[in-house]
């Protein structure tokens, strides 16, 4: 793919997350898809495991919404600078509505092959997320 492309797909890809259109997103991934990030279960999860993964958060944060504020594209990888947003009204890992307000950072590395999300790296600072949401002390 060239670069324009994987550009072009990413803000694709962007706008279906604030659509929290599954459906969609799960068309533009690969089956195999693999994602990486330091807030999944061994580090690692699988599409169904990606699937079950934003389920959850559109269900603990139906407003979600992912702004995209810097991307660089290369080769076939596009790295891509968000703020996360979004209110807690309903439970997340166990951890039960707060009515809180989020704003997170968050870095991911996509990785395109044949038109389609093949790979992904996450990382967010989960520690501040538990932060806002009250259930961890401010340091």
């Amino acid at each position: 793919m060239l670069p324009a492309e994987v550009k072009a797909m990413c803000h694709r890809v962007n706008d279906l997350y604030n659509q929290h259109d599954l459906e969609a997103l799960a068309a533009m991934h690969a089956p195999d898809l693999k994602l990486h990030s330091s807030g999944m279960p061994n580090g690692v999860v699988d599409f169904e495991g990606w699937q079950m993964t934003w389920r959850g958060f559109w269900s603990a944060f139906p407003n979600m919404h992912n702004e995209v504020k810097d991307m660089v594209v290369e080769g076939d990888k596009a790295v891509v600078r968000l703020v996360i947003t979004g209110t807690q009204l309903g439970e997340f890992q166990g951890i039960p509505p707060t009515g809180k307000e989020l704003s997170l950072v968050a870095i991911d590395i996509s990785q395109y092959e044949d038109g389609k999300v093949k790979e992904e790296w996450s990382e967010f600072n989960m520690l501040s997320m538990l932060q806002q949401l009250g259930v961890m002390p401010l340091a």
